[in-house]
């Protein structure tokens, strides 16, 4: 029986890597976060943060500040500053855990502020999320695991939280954001993406971005490989109105 099951865990890897080839840009998670930021990123035109964005990296060869192509500026900002004594990026240092105050010159400076997968790491994430809504005058673009391996790296960052829709959506609204998209990747077997869009302007954006379409909660398409679960857990539909009007 053992062998068995080393052959048949054999084959299965072998066609789910081919299953992935061919949707790579759907089961990778932030290949396809990078093309949700793509869709949206062209769109603002004010000033830009990306808030503890390291060296900026997509993991496909290109930065973000390549997205924003028609920003009117675009800054850095890390926990430990990355490109000291270089001209390479306007960069500033930023602990997401420790309050911005009221009088900082950062309060609203930028109309478009992009936190990737980064709230995991902030032990105190509801400080975090104030920081990038203070940090913003419009626009909040968080992607953030919905479900994704245990991953840290001792003495720089830790891994601390799983966030739901709901809980983005709800936290934006404590500080005044409205949730205007939201979307998700979704894999039987891989990691898991959510891509959130809030604005304290929601009426600016009225006609210009659209909520995503009924669909089903991230993780469902696990259940379809557990048969033993068919009828005993509901995959859940999740409505756009639903995610503006939670409590």
């Amino acid at each position: 029986m053992k062998i068995i099951n080393q052959i048949l865990i054999k084959l299965f890897r072998f066609f789910y890597r081919v299953w992935r080839r061919f949707n790579i840009r759907q089961t990778n998670p932030r290949l396809w976060s990078n093309d949700e930021a793509v869709k949206f990123a062209p769109m603002f035109l004010g000033n830009v943060i990306n808030v503890s964005g390291g060296r900026d990296n997509d993991k496909e060869g290109g930065s973000y500040r390549d997205y924003f192509r028609n920003a009117q500026s675009y800054t850095l900002s890390n926990y430990i500053l990355e490109f000291q004594g270089s001209d390479a990026y306007i960069e500033i240092e930023l602990d997401l855990s420790k309050p911005i105050l009221n009088d900082s010159s950062l309060v609203k400076r930028y109309e478009t502020v992009l936190s990737h997968t980064v709230l995991e790491h902030v032990f105190d994430v509801h400080q975090a999320i104030e920081n990038l809504c203070k940090l913003s005058n419009d626009i909040v673009i968080t992607v953030v695991p919905f479900l994704q391996e245990f991953h840290h790296v001792l003495d720089q960052y830790h891994d601390y939280w799983r966030v739901s829709p709901y809980a983005l959506a709800l936290s934006f609204k404590k500080h005044g954001f409205q949730t205007l998209y939201v979307n998700w990747n979704d894999d039987p077997f891989g990691n898991i993406y959510i891509f959130h869009v809030a604005s304290c302007q929601p009426e600016k954006w009225a006609g210009k971005i659209y909520p995503t379409d009924v669909k089903y909660g991230p993780g469902s398409a696990r259940l379809l490989i557990h048969p033993e679960q068919e009828g005993s857990i509901d995959r859940v539909r999740i409505e756009p109105d639903d995610l503006l009007n939670r409590e």
